[in-house]
């Protein structure tokens, strides 16, 4: 039986161009904008390392989701005190990320 998989091929393209800036800061842009404006375009010639290939999924890859849920919620325990406790100290601020922790934490309660 034939599977289903994503596979991610990777390359990698390089070169030195030669820009004259006043410091290396507008070096760097201008050279970004030469990119961007495709005034500088790197072709096959730029090659300088072999494709690398991964796996990114699996449809026949079986997820223990009991399993999973158990290391986040072990994972979610052991960030919660210390980040409490900074929250606290911080006066409470809204974008903390205890938020985070607290919400998800009653989120794995219900599954």
């Amino acid at each position: 039986m034939i599977k289903s998989f994503q596979v991610e091929i990777k390359e990698e393209l390089s070169r030195v161009v030669h820009i004259e800036a006043e410091n290396p800061d507008e070096a760097i842009d201008k050279a970004r904008f030469l990119y961007k404006t495709k005034e500088i375009m790197l072709d096959a010639s730029d090659f300088t390392k072999e494709a690398e290939f991964s796996l990114l999924s699996s449809k026949d890859k079986t997820i223990n989701q009991p399993e999973v849920v158990s290391h986040i919620a072990k994972i979610l325990s052991y960030l919660e005190v210390d980040e409490q406790r900074d929250y606290e100290q911080s006066q409470y601020p809204k974008n903390h990320i205890y938020h985070c922790i607290a919400y998800l934490n009653q989120y794995i309660e219900t599954i």
